[in-house]
């Protein structure tokens, strides 16, 4: 302790500063005016059982009282700490304020336009979802603010993809998640298991380590087949052939897993590095020659079909997809082959099957998609079934068809035909484009992302649309009954005939003409805006 000198004119000071007298103080301290005299004219120290009270009041701390001066550094981290605390407990009652404020605004406009709410759903799971995120909710308990703020977060993001893809009426909310479950998994589990080792005994925890190998992998390994599974689910595709791309991905996590599993040295961990590079520069350049060699050896070749038949039947997986009416004498069926990509026919009962053989996955492509083109010499074909993986359909102008069924995955469509029956078209993702059709019976299209355009085309019967993603356009588009339900995009045309407009869009506007006569037109929609009009 300093001399009581030095001592006393340090408590005098430090009285000064808190604007108290002598007597203030001895008050607060339950000890006599002189003893505070004595103190500051350095005569005594103060008891030893008064140094808390006396720091406390003073406003310093025990170490200053006892070394009579000024701790510099204490004081500035204690100066940075209250300015932290406050900019922390701002933040906080400003997002709070400003998520209150947006979802009540949300709330009325909602209300207010369209007398119901249906919009403000996702204000609302996205105001919870940032919540989660800032200021989080790891305020409930700060001993597991890493489980609160990984839990919570990952439940905000759920509830909003879920929210959306109702919204939508499209469920690939599944696939949405299990990529995000998959980030989190792979983020945040080795996070997790590095902090066990302050609650774990050492020689435990070096156990645990091999056994985070495992279920580390482990679950990588779950959480990809659930993610491909789901979007099989949703888009059918080779399963297998995603299983196994996906399951060459984990061969780094593995091996790299197995150097941790043994304690390997940097040295040998830095050789295995270089090993793995140099076998995915061989795969890729061995996947780059063989792409060239097989763009370089691929050729047209023409097969005329000798044999009679009355209904055609294709299975495709990359080729472009081309249907003409020929003025030749011979039906020809001319495409692009290789030694690993080739196409298969026969003629069954009346039906023509044409389906691709390809025997090869590569990574490198650098041709486009390979090219199939029907030449018929009939006009009059009794069916038409086509299924299509990857690759663009087109049916020129003169066919005309009884009925027509047209699978396709990924690639745009364009008709020009008369159907006499039914005309079915289901796409996942591609344009569609009727042009100068004529269909006596029913024509159903069920369009997953892309654009629908149907011109100059008249269906005798029933119209049915159903849409995920994209705008549908009439140009002189008619049908008995037109039914459409879509969730994202703008319905749009001209129509020839008088119809009875059942009309509505929960986020946009509604435009056709008032028209008491003739077949129905119901049209529901989620997001976009409905305007028809007559030609």
């Amino acid at each position: 302790m300093k001399d009581k000198k030095e001592f006393g004119n340090f408590i005098k000071q430090k009285r000064i500063e808190k604007n108290f007298s002598q007597k203030d103080l001895a008050e607060l301290l339950f000890v006599t005016e002189s003893a505070v005299s004595k103190w500051e004219r350095g005569v005594t120290y103060p008891d030893i059982t008064l140094i808390s009270d006396l720091s406390r009041v003073l406003d310093v701390t025990e170490h200053e009282l006892i070394e009579a001066s000024n701790d510099v550094e204490y004081r500035e981290i204690k100066q940075s700490a209250k300015k932290y605390s406050n900019i922390k407990k701002f933040l906080f009652w400003f997002f709070n304020i400003s998520y209150l404020v947006a979802l009540t605004v949300c709330f009325i406009v909602n209300l207010a336009t369209e007398g119901k709410l249906s919009w403000f759903f996702i204000v609302l799971a996205s105001i919870v979802c940032g919540y989660t995120f800032v200021p989080t909710l790891t305020w409930l308990d700060k001993r597991f603010k890493l489980p609160i703020f990984i839990g919570s977060s990952f439940t905000g993001i759920f509830l909003l993809l879920l929210t959306i893809s109702l919204y939508n009426y499209d469920y690939w909310f599944m696939i949405a998640t299990m990529v995000v479950l998959l980030g989190y998994f792979i983020i945040f589990y080795p996070i997790l298991f590095v902090r066990q080792k302050k609650y774990t005994v050492e020689e435990n925890y070096k156990k645990l380590k091999k056994a985070f190998f495992l279920t580390y992998s482990v679950g990588i390994l779950i959480h990809l087949i659930l993610l491909l599974l789901f979007i099989n689910f949703y888009s059918p595709y080779n399963f297998l052939l995603g299983l196994a791309i996906s399951g060459g991905c984990m061969i780094i996590p593995i091996l790299f897993g197995c150097l941790f599993y043994f304690d390997a040295s940097k040295k040998i961990i830095m050789i295995s590095l270089i090993i793995l590079l140099g076998i995915v520069l061989l795969i890729t350049l061995f996947a780059l020659i063989e792409s060239i060699i097989l763009t370089q050896n691929t050729k047209e070749n023409v097969y005329v079909i000798e044999e009679p038949f009355e209904s055609i039947n294709m299975n495709s997986s990359t080729y472009d997809i081309n249907i003409y009416l020929s003025t030749d004498t011979e039906n020809k069926l001319v495409c692009t082959e290789n030694n690993k990509i080739k196409v298969d026919y026969y003629v069954s009962n009346g039906n023509l099957v044409i389906k691709s053989d390809e025997k090869y996955f590569t990574l490198i492509n650098f041709g486009k998609n390979h090219k199939l083109d029907l030449y018929l010499t009939q006009d009059m074909i009794e069916d038409l079934i086509i299924n299509q993986s990857t690759g663009n359909i087109t049916i020129h102008n003169g066919l005309n068809i009884k009925d027509v069924d047209i699978n396709c995955s990924t690639g745009d469509i364009y008709a020009e035909i008369n159907v006499l029956n039914d005309f079915n078209i289901e796409v996942s993702t591609g344009n569609i484009v009727i042009n100068n059709s004529l269909i006596k019976g029913n024509f159903k299209i069920n369009a997953g992302t892309g654009d629908t355009k149907l011109v100059n085309t008249i269906v005798t019967n029933d119209f049915n649309f159903n849409g995920s993603t994209g705008d549908l356009k009439f140009d002189s588009f008619d049908a008995k009954n037109i039914y459409v339900e879509a969730s994202t995009g703008n319905i749009s045309g001209t129509l020839l005939s008088n119809k009875i407009f059942n009309c509505a869009s929960s986020t946009g506007s509604v435009n056709v003409p008032e028209t008491y006569e003739g077949g129905i037109c119901k049209i529901r929609l989620s997001t976009g805006n409905i305007n028809i009009s007559y030609k």
